[in-house]
Order: structure tokens, then C-alpha cells, then sequence
């Protein structure tokens, strides 16, 4: 069950009266698929609900949202009635503009959940709520926008306290699909900008001037960087340990990267060519994963080689560099070889980490989650 499905049953729970605008044999396919998807309670509820009042003409008074009176020292926090109707009117205007294909953020998704109230009250518009109805709808705005403990306090003033909580964490939800799309979408502009400038013959020099040049973050070129650059070129180490240097350098790119060196000499390579500038940077990017530095992870990683031998082998190595650099100790990264659960990063294979070009057209669906 898709998640806009979710926010409709949980309104339908949260305000048993929309059983009565919407029927409940409207739902369809959706019914067979509740159980499984955890909203069979919700169903089971508002059906038994609905063959209670079958008879029974209910006004419009009878749907209130909240368990009671809302307490006079919440009402006094409360904006003045022609504030709150001001402000839930902004919302419903969202409602009807058109998105071009971007997903819904916080406002929206909100003003949909109002959408419906409005319609199972039988109101064609915030104007036409009354009073209590517009207080209610407030408060549940504001439960839907609230920190976690806020938000489990206001849920209380609620007849369905769980059901508005479960709103609020679909919501939130929504919000973090629409911040990642967000990244990726400015990522996209960013790259197809560079593209456009190197196209017009204004090329950087390098793949590390590149990278710099970009105005948005992009991860998941990071990893492509860190996992698929050519270790023998110094040009591309370089611009591998910028990546691995960036704040949002996701924890999986930096676990690749690191459990690599025990696959390879090239740190020692490095240290013997006096390349201090690897060597140190590869020292910073390990004890910034010791600090748990890395705070970043969406990425997935599964460590190919076995821990005992590769832990054994990275601690001989960098024995030897603390003793090639004549430094007191080199740092070894802990609680490396550990799997770490996430998505496959995206495809950047139209970067040519050779010279730093972007080779073909980037392809928005290629950022886009």
C-alpha cells in the first residue's frame, strides 16, 4: 500500500464520519491488501463503526477530532480565531497548485489531510468551517509539525491520540522523500550545468578542479570517485581523498575505500614515494571513522574479504607506515569489516575520471530516488 493510501486511512480513522462521505466499498482493492500492510485495525474499526451508525443520521457536531473541552491553558496558547482560519486558508491554496511532477513536502501533504477533514465535514472550504472545526484542524496543523515530544503532547488532546501520531510519522516521511529528492535534483542541475560549461569548450583541468566546481553535494559521484578511481594516478587519489574529506561523504564510500587498503600497497607505495599529502590524508579519513565521523549513511556496504586476515593486515600496515614516516603510531580503523545496510549508490558512469569530463548527458532519473 502506498504511502497517500496510509494518510487516507489513517484520516478515515481519526474522523469516522468521512466513512459516511466516502463509502466504504469505494476502497476496493485496497481492503484485500490492509491486513498485510498493517492498517487492518483501522479498516476493521471504521467498518464496524459504520454498521453501528448505518441507521443513524449524524450531524455535523458529532465528528469532533479532539477527546473533549480542549484545557483553558492550551486555549490561551491558541492564535485568535481569525489567525488560525488565515493561516489554514494559505494551506488550502496549496492544495490546488500544480506540483510539475515534484514530490509533496510538509505544507502539501498537510493541506491533503485538511482536504479531507474539509470533505468529511461537508465543507466546501476552510471559510465555510465552523469555529470548533477550524480550532481542531488547527491543532492537529501544529501536532503535525511538532517535535516528537511536542507532537505526543498535543496528540493527547486528540479522541485518537495513536492516529494522529501515526499522521505526524507519515508526514515526517514524506519529508524526507521530498529533502532527497531535493539533493538529488540539485545534484542533477549542478552536473548538467558543468556539462554545459565543459561542452562550450571551458573544461577544468583536472577531475579534483571538477568535482570543486560543482554547486550542489553529490554523493553518490563520491563513491564512484572513491570506488572506481585508478589508484596509480595521483591526480585521482587526490580527488578521491577530497571526496572522503566532505561532510556528507556517506559511511559506506568511506568503508570501501578504507577496507581497499588492505588489498593494496598503495599507501606504502606512497609513504616510500614520499606522497604525504595521501599518506596524511589517508590518516585524517581513518581517524575520522574511529571518531564516527562519518554520519552520513544511505549507501549499503558488504566487506568482500574476510575480517580476521584483512584486520590483520591493515594493522601491519600501517606499523610500517608510522615507521617509514618516523610518526609515533598510524592510526587503524576499527569495526571496519562490518556490513552496513542501504541502497546501491546511482549511476555516475558519465563522469571520465581520467581527465574529469563529463562525457555524456546526465540523465535526471539517474539522481532522483
Amino acid at each position: 500500500m502506498d504511502l497517500s493510501t496510509r494518510i487516507f486511512l489513517t484520516c478515515l480513522a481519526l474522523v469516522p464520519l468521512a466513512f459516511l462521505v466516502f463509502p466504504l466499498p469505494a476502497f476496493g482493492p485496497q481492503i484485500a491488501g490492509s491486513a498485510a500492510s498493517g492498517m487492518g485495525s483501522v479498516l476493521a474499526f471504521a467498518a464496524s463503526l459504520r454498521r453501528r451508525t448505518s441507521e443513524t443520521v449524524l450531524r455535523r457536531n458529532t465528528s469532533s477530532l479532539l477527546i473533549a473541552k480542549l484545557p483553558a491553558a492550551q486555549r490561551k496558547n491558541m492564535p485568535e480565531q481569525s489567525v488560525m482560519r488565515a493561516e489554514l486558508e494559505i494551506l488550502e491554496a496549496l492544495h490546488s497548485c500544480p506540483q510539475g511532477g515534484t514530490p509533496a513536502d510538509r505544507n502539501l501533504a498537510i493541506a491533503r489531510i485538511l482536504k479531507r477533514f474539509c470533505d468529511a465535514w461537508k465543507a466546501p472550504s476552510i471559510q465555510a468551517l465552523r469555529g470548533c472545526e477550524v480550532l481542531e484542524l488547527y491543532l492537529l496543523n501544529m501536532a503535525l509539525r511538532a517535535s516528537p515530544g511536542e507532537a505526543g503532547r498535543l496528540a493527547q488532546f486528540f479522541a485518537r491520540p495513536d492516529t494522529v501520531l501515526t499522521l505526524k510519522d507519515d508526514i515526517d516521511l514524506i519529508v524526507e522523500k521530498r529533502a532527497a529528492w531535493d539533493r538529488g535534483q540539485a545534484a542533477y542541475l549542478a552536473t548538467q550545468c558543468l556539462f554545459r560549461h565543459q561542452r562550450s569548450g571551458l573544461g577544468m583541468p583536472s577531475l579534483l578542479s571538477s568535482l570543486r566546481t560543482l554547486s550542489a553535494p553529490d554523493p553518490d559521484l563520491w563513491h564512484f570517485v572513491v570506488s572506481c578511481h585508478n589508484p596509480q594516478d595521483a591526480a585521482q587519489r587526490a580527488a578521491a581523498i577530497w571526496c572522503l574529506q566532505q561532510p556528507n561523504c556517506d559511511r559506506a564510500t568511506a568503508a570501501h575505500f578504507l577496507t581497499g587498503l588492505a588489498e593494496s600497497d598503495i599507501l606504502i607505495t606512497a609513504a616510500l614515494h614520499n606522497d604525504m599529502s595521501f599518506v596524511i590524508g589517508v590518516r585524517d579519513v581513518i581517524s575520522r571513522w574511529n571518531a564516527g565521523g562519518f554520519t552520513c549513511q544511505v549507501l549499503g556496504f558488504d566487506p568482500e574479504t574476510t575480517p580476521t586476515s584483512s584486520e590483520a593486515r591493515l594493522e601491519d600496515m600501517c606499523a610500517n607506515i608510522a615507521r617509514l614516516t618516523g610518526a609515533t603510531q598510524f592510526p587503524v580503523p576499527h569495526k571496519l569489516f562490518t556490513p552496513l545496510l542501504g541502497r546501491v549508490a546511482r549511476n555516475r558512469e558519465h563522469w571520465d575520471l581520467k581527465n574529469g569530463q563529463i562525457q555524456t548527458q546526465p540523465v535526471q532519473i539517474d539522481y532522483l530516488p
